[in-house]
């Protein structure tokens, strides 16, 4: 017992330790960070790093606080580069960029941005050391070609060389290992479990992907060709030559030209004449004022300015409260919801997602909040990420209107429930398992044997009812008849070009057409003058800093009441010796 008393101080010391290192770090950075803000200057070239992952809501990383500035959010960027667009101090932006992993919507919406900001006026120039080097960069190849320029170090590459997936199917090694994974499924497309529960691709599964592989190659030759001035199918018949050297790339005209980020980058600022170079974080910290980010002319005199919440989210749905952590949790969103609906200088509400999904009654108490929120009065335009899919869609369905990017991947209107059975490993194991129950079903979730006929039915039938409830939601909330609903539903996953032409969203775009239909539905001009607020409401990490310390703090009681629960002898429910199910 002394042992276990001595460690468990030393896990308390270590924790209180790291409290204080952080904190004093916070207080160096609030004092270094929070001097007053001078203006920005008379010309401006806007510098942007699109080689780390963007985020669509604001997290925290305990290193941030040594960062001079955080990655900026998509709608961060989005809303940063139309304030650009309509600012008469900036002359250029430069983009640094790699080969990425934003996935295709968000490669996406940052080429609308950079397509507004170039029909502003306003040059563009990117660079890249490689856009994947040995690897592939389809997505970087595609930001790239958005840009009036865009010029490669020698020696680089360009991994343009088509669109592809790849899938391990594990069901054999399950096997041979003993491990039988028992899947229930509303209907055949929803694939989540494939991988597991099937030796190879099924026909529908192959079915489905197909037609994504379709839609997505379509997007990417027309997009990068509509850029770079080449036709579908001669770009095709160049991407099947990739990837690419830099030599190769500017002779099919992908790229204009090579040269060092130094030399590439002065040029372009001797180009754009006495300009002072400044990152688009700090541009955004500038533009979002207390009021919010300001779109188009104030309003004038007296009149009261229409203001937008700008709600995000991201992660899988989970319920209950989540905290700072990357999830979709139910009673967070929810609740926010609510605030900004019943906010009175609230006048619109746009719920930017992204997510593959999660738990189907976390899904319903965020869309039960959202249908309440618009029988309030305020409409709720939902714009969907790189997904918005199954948990995703069921928020989605009854949105005041949907907006996806082409590339999006939604829809996926189905359930699963995933049981690994392992009474044949436990057998060749030697572990025996031993049941004391009371009830008929109490069993049927045990790992170590299968569904018996009654458990089976059980499920079957909670399976039933939400697959029933969901594709009637779906008809509810988009006007569609229920049998067409059923026809697209079965667990399908289709990408948002798809999904416009199946009424499942109502418009292709992104953060910027998803502000234009809520001010339609507010009934103002689309390019009338608007305030956007962000929630989460952007901090700065000495903020989130202390925010991660309260939760580390709970952490420490926790782990204080184990401590005074093992020294007296007893047992605590935070750590219970043995579960009732």
């Amino acid at each position: 017992m002394k042992r276990f008393l001595i460690g468990f101080l030393a896990v308390i010391g270590a924790l209180v330790l790291l409290v204080v290192v952080i904190a004093a770090f916070a207080g160096w950075w609030a004092v270094r960070h929070m001097e007053a803000r001078d203006e920005p200057p008379l010309a401006i070239m806007l510098t942007l790093d699109l080689r780390h992952p963007i985020p669509e809501a604001p997290g925290l990383s305990p290193f941030a606080l040594f960062e001079e500035g955080a990655n900026p959010t998509m709608s961060e960027i989005v809303l940063g580069l139309d304030a650009a667009a309509a600012d008469p101090r900036v002359r250029g932006l430069f983009v640094r960029l790699a080969e990425t992993d934003h996935g295709f919507a968000k490669a996406q919406e940052l080429r609308d941005a950079i397509h507004r900001l170039r029909a502003a006026g306003k040059e563009v120039v990117g660079w890249a050391d490689s856009l994947g080097e040995l690897g592939r960069g389809r997505e970087g190849a595609m930001i790239a070609a958005a840009m009036g320029e865009f010029h490669l170090q020698p020696g680089g590459t360009v991994g343009l060389a088509g669109i592809g997936v790849e899938i391990p199917f594990v069901r054999p090694l399950l096997d041979k290992i003993g491990i039988e994974p028992l899947v229930d499924r509303r209907l055949e497309y929803k694939t989540m479990a494939d991988n597991a529960l099937e030796p190879r691709l099924t026909p529908a599964n192959r079915e489905m992907l197909d037609a994504m592989l379709d839609s997505l190659e379509g997007q990417l030759l027309r997009g990068i060709g509509d850029d770079r001035g080449i036709a579908p199918d001669r770009l095709r018949a160049i991407v099947d030559q990739g990837p690419f050297t830099a030599d190769e790339a500017q002779g099919f005209g992908l790229i204009d030209g090579q040269g060092y980020l130094e030399e590439v980058r002065e040029n372009f600022r001797q180009r754009l004449g006495p300009v002072a170079a400044m990152d688009l974080a700090a541009y955004v910290a500038l533009q979002a004022g207390p009021r919010g980010f300001g779109i188009g002319a104030a309003p004038e005199g007296d009149a009261e300015e229409t203001v937008i919440a700008l709600l995000r989210a991201e992660g899988m749905v989970t319920r209950g409260s989540d905290g700072i952590n990357d999830t979709v949790a139910a009673d967070d969103l929810a609740a926010r919801l609510y605030e900004l609906g019943r906010d009175p200088s609230v006048d619109a509400i746009v719920l930017r997602l992204d997510t593959g999904g999660g738990s189907a009654v976390a899904s319903e108490t965020i869309a039960h909040a959202l249908r309440q929120v618009i029988e309030e009065g305020t409409p709720v335009v939902l714009s969907m990420g790189n997904a918005a899919a199954s948990g995703g869609y069921w928020i989605a369905m009854d949105a005041s209107r949907i907006v996806a990017q082409p590339g999006t991947f939604t829809g996926s209107i189905g359930v699963i429930a995933v049981k690994p059975m392992v009474a044949e490993l436990s057998a060749r194991l030697g572990v025996n398992w031993e049941h004391l129950e009371r009830g008929a079903n109490a069993d049927m979730w045990n790992i170590s044997e299968p569904y018996d006929a009654s458990g089976q039915a059980r499920l079957d039938a909670l399976l039933d009812d939400v697959y029933d409830r969901f594709v009637s939601g779906v008809a509810r909330g988009r006007g569609l008849d229920e049998a067409r609903v059923r026809e697209i539903a079965k667990g399908r996953v289709w990408t948002g070009e798809s999904a416009l032409a199946l009424g499942l969203v109502d418009r292709l775009g992104g953060i910027a057409e998803a502000l234009e239909e809520a001010s339609t539905a507010i009934g103002i001009d689309a390019g009338a003058p608007v305030v956007v607020r962000l929630y989460p409401e952007p901090e700065p990490p000495w903020q989130a800093a202390f925010d991660l310390l309260a939760e580390q703090f709970a952490a420490v009681r926790l782990i204080g009441g184990w401590l005074r629960a093992a020294a007296s002898g007893g047992t605590t429910a935070h750590m219970p010796l043995f579960f009732v199910r």
